[in-house]
């Protein structure tokens, strides 16, 4: 949702107006980011409940990976209440665009609600990602369960070429430099045009307006103004790594010597972080290093 919300302040300086659908939940998490609330209109949605996911559920990052296809099941149930705000939108304003991700069902619904108006799948990671995955040379046969297995994903899809993207890793240039392969490539195979927005991250305005730090992470930080900043990642909410895999990443920022600041999942059949940690892990990086999880 946040690079959504980069977009649409984007969209504000130039005076378009947007009605942002959202959860309920994420509009007090949003509303500092939210820099022209003249023009950027948070519309919240209820998410309806489904039997297999717990109460009060709002977003991915909230539902284990095992249970995600429930989650688009409950994407797919909100096609009538999102449908009627819509409509209401169209009657009390003219609609340009709907920017979507991965809800299947918008296209057709955008052709039906008037000429002109335009669906806009927005991709805000790689790629590679899409180049590799979601593309029809892969000609799929879902199974059973509708779910695309492991085994499907693991041939390069025809035309795909990844040793150039290997090649330029650690290169400081244009992504366009390094992917732009990769645009042509999905641009025939979806035969839709491919438009590259480049950055849109208002950081010293959405700082403006950012609630205070906690104590906590204030004083924390404070205490790298000699370094002058912190290794900041945060992986996707819905990344859950193995044991391994999470122990080797974590070792890896500590070899760094640097300060730094680590979003992750507990790995698989692990209930919190600090008991997937390495062992003294905590005890080597104290003061210096930080793995969390939560929103940030």
């Amino acid at each position: 949702m946040i690079p959504f919300l980069h977009l649409s302040n984007e969209l504000a300086i130039r005076g378009h107006r947007i009605s942002f659908l959202m959860p309920k939940k994420a509009r007090i998490q949003l509303q500092h980011l939210n820099l022209h609330p003249d023009l950027i209109k948070f519309c919240p949605i209820t998410i309806p409940h489904i039997e297999g996911l717990y109460e009060g559920i709002e977003f991915a990052s909230e539902v284990p990976t095992t249970l995600i296809h429930l989650f688009y099941v409950v994407v797919d149930q909100n096609y009538k209440q999102i449908q009627a705000i819509l409509k209401a939108s169209v009657l009390d304003h003219k609609i340009d665009m709907i920017f979507y991700y991965f809800v299947h069902w918008v296209p057709e619904f955008t052709w039906k609600l008037g000429v002109g108006i335009k669906s806009i799948y927005y991709i805000t990671t790689a790629a590679a990602v899409h180049a590799f995955s979601i593309l029809p040379a892969r000609n799929y046969s879902p199974s059973l369960t509708g779910i695309i297995i492991k085994e499907q994903l693991r041939d390069l899809p025809s035309g795909y070429q990844s040793q150039h993207v290997v090649l330029l890793l650690g290169c400081e240039i244009h992504s366009i430099d390094i992917e732009g392969h990769l645009y042509d490539y999905l641009t025939a195979q979806h035969k839709k045009p491919m438009l590259l927005i480049g950055l849109v991250y208002g950081l010293e305005d959405s700082n403006k307006n950012s609630p205070p730090l906690e104590d906590m992470w204030a004083n924390w930080l404070g205490g790298f103004e000699e370094a002058g900043s912190v290794v900041f990642c945060a992986f996707e909410s819905q990344l859950i790594l193995d044991k391994d895999q999470f122990q080797e990443l974590v070792l890896g920022f500590e070899l760094t010597g640097l300060p730094f600041f680590v979003v992750l999942k507990p790995p698989a059949a692990y209930a919190t972080i600090e008991e997937a940690l390495p062992d003294r892990f905590e005890e080597r990086v104290k003061g210096r290093g930080v793995v969390f999880w939560g929103w940030v």
